[in-house]
């Protein structure tokens, strides 16, 4: 579980989607912009195209949380992020994705 000193505050989440930078891949959307504050700290979203109960959404979220966790100390710069999951297709292939995601983000 991500500490709380790492998770995006709900009114900064709209101005990283709309001012920063995105990168996509398999349905996973990073939008990320360079922080104020400093450490870099992220937040999940999880849309009811990749999963119509919130159970199964709470679940991707969690799973998302676990592997960005080791990522969120390595940042160069500290950074908010939003990252949106638009679908998902199994466990191994969203941690692939997504350790794609962070390796082309680190240089940065």
């Amino acid at each position: 579980m991500l500490p709380k000193e790492l998770r995006l505050l709900s009114h900064e989440i709209s101005s990283v989607r709309n001012q920063g930078n995105v990168l996509s891949k398999d349905g996973i959307f990073f939008f990320y912009i360079l922080s104020t504050h400093p450490l870099s700290r992220f937040s999940v979203i999880v849309t009811k195209k990749a999963a119509k109960k919130a159970v199964q959404r709470n679940y991707i979220k969690r799973i998302t949380r676990h592997i960005l966790t080791p990522y969120a100390s390595q940042m160069k710069q500290p950074l908010s992020v939003v990252i949106v999951i638009r679908s998902f297709h199994s466990y191994q292939t969203h941690v692939t994705t997504l350790e794609w995601i962070f390796n082309n983000v680190k240089n940065i």
